[in-house]
């Protein structure tokens, strides 16, 4: 008669370690596929690959690295849009992408809300009519100041063209001077 060897008791039950091995296999996966999705990445937004495929426009480049994830049951584009929500290779390793999905459709749809009920309010200001008056008489005042100052805007760009001109001119002394000096010099040399 055979006698079961009982398992030892600091070492885990066969099932257990099987189960931890499965375990690890899944965290594994989940990395393997942050890693893919950032790779496949890298080459769509690679100015050589993009060279190398002049026919196809950005849908027709994603069309060509969907087959490297077609196990992952999303097309590139959408795993893409996924890295770009979650770029924490952790936050792929704690859930399945189908729920990744999930949570990033949900941040869009609470983006849209939060974006549409603040463009839904609006705050309204009410003035009374003499505060509007006032306003009123502000802007003429201002739109009078505005007007005098136009005339300035000319004489400034007058004075700016005078004193490119001027530099010119100061320049061109500058070199005439110098070749008299020169020529001073070769004459005060020979006497």
């Amino acid at each position: 008669m055979k006698s079961k060897s009982k398992p030892q008791k600091n070492s885990p039950q066969p099932w257990k370690q099987k189960l931890l091995a499965v375990m690890e296999l899944k965290r594994q996966a989940a990395q393997n596929a942050y890693q893919r999705v950032q790779l496949l990445c890298a080459i769509y937004d690679d100015p050589d690959f993009r060279a190398d495929h002049p026919d196809l426009d950005d849908h027709g480049l994603a069309e060509r690295l969907n087959p490297y994830v077609d196990d992952l049951q999303f097309p590139f584009l959408s795993l893409r849009a996924l890295l770009e929500e979650f770029p924490e290779e952790g936050q792929w390793g704690t859930q399945i992408i189908s729920q990744l999905w999930e949570d990033y459709q949900q941040n869009r749809e609470d983006a849209r809300k939060k974006t549409s009920e603040e463009q839904g309010k609006r705050t309204r200001r009410v003035v009374t009519q003499a505060q509007y008056r006032e306003l009123e008489d502000e802007n003429r005042r201002l739109k009078v100041q505005i007007r005098q100052l136009h005339p300035l805007e000319g004489e400034v760009d007058t004075l700016r063209k005078e004193l490119r001109e001027a530099r010119v001119r100061i320049s061109e002394l500058e070199e005439e001077n110098a070749q008299l000096r020169k020529q001073l010099d070769s004459q005060l040399q020979t006497v």
